[in-house]
Formats: C-alpha cells, structure tokens, sequence
C-alpha cells in the first residue's frame, strides 16, 4: 500500500492531454484524502488491537469468574449437603435421645409402681400385726387376771422380787469395783 508521501512525492510525465494544474490540484486532493485515511486506518487498527486486548482481558476475566461461580456453585452444594447430613445426625441423636428419656421415664414410673405395691403390702402386714397386738392388749385388759409362766401376776412379783435384790447387790459391787479403779 502506497504512503500519502509516496503519492506526493511521485512524479509524473507531462506530456501532450494533461494539465499540469489540475494534475497537481488531483494530486493534492488524493493525498490529502489518502493521508486522512491513512491516519483513520492507524487509528482505527491501534483502537482494534486495544479492544481486541480489552476482550481478551474480559474473556479471561469472564473464564475466572465461570470458574469462580462453579467453585461457589459446587461449595454450595456441598455445603449444603453437609448441612443436610448434620441435620440428619442431629435429628437421629434428638430421636435416640427421646427414646432413651421415654425408656428411662417408663422404668422409673415401673420402679414407682412396684415400690408402691410394696408400701401398700407392707402396710396391710402392719396395719393386720397393729390390728393383732390392739386385740391381743384388749385381751389382756380385758382379762381380770393376768398370767404370766403359769402363775398370776402377784405370784410372779414374789417369786422374783429376790432375784431382783440378787441383780441390784452386783450392780453395786461392780460400780464400787470400778471406782476404786480409778
């Protein structure tokens, strides 16, 4: 491609059928044009091979952020997932855990039944043992003699009353015993 200096520095031939005036006018006009568009094409390649820059840069940009979106897309994912699986295992934990109160609860309202069956059996058996030893004084209080071994009560005291003075006359040794001791 011919430069606007080339064009204007290209000489021609005057000859017979050409005007020299208009040539140079023609010439002028053409080369002005030409440089005009010379320039334009310059330009207009510069802002092309910088576009075409911007785009790769903008490709690049857009292929991070494709990449950074999948990143973000599947860390959801598994985010999400390992929320899921913790929500399963904290339910299943909930779950045992209000099986294990229920049986606990259930074992003890048993424990309290049976100890209540217990306490009621063992009150019958006092309440009977009390109602027996009541009779068995009304008996006694009821009875105008009172026997003890085969003999009545006055015979008893009598019989006794040396073996008591015996017990009394030991017991005051003894305590003399263990004053002098000391």
């Amino acid at each position: 491609m011919l430069t606007p200096i080339e064009i204007r520095e290209k000489k021609l031939r005057i000859g017979i059928g050409y005007d020299k005036r208009g040539i140079d006018v023609f010439f002028k006009q053409l080369t002005d044009d030409y440089e005009k568009m010379y320039r334009e094409n310059i330009e207009l390649k510069d802002k092309v091979a910088n576009m075409a820059s911007i785009i790769q840069n903008y490709k690049t940009v857009e292929k991070s952020m494709q990449k950074a979106l999948v990143l973000a897309e599947k860390s959801s994912d598994e985010t999400k997932e390992a929320a899921r699986a913790a929500a399963r295992s904290i339910e299943e934990d909930a779950r045992a855990n209000a099986l294990l109160i229920i049986a606990s609860a259930e074992q003890e309202k048993q424990d309290t039944k049976n100890r209540i069956v217990s306490l009621l059996a063992q009150y019958d058996s006092y309440k009977s043992q009390y109602k027996h030893l009541l009779e068995s004084q009304l008996e006694l209080l009821n009875n105008d003699k009172i026997e003890l071994a085969g003999t009545t009560l006055e015979e008893f005291v009598k019989s006794n009353v040396s073996m008591l003075d015996n017990v009394n006359e030991r017991y005051e040794n003894d305590n003399n015993d263990s004053k002098e001791d000391n």
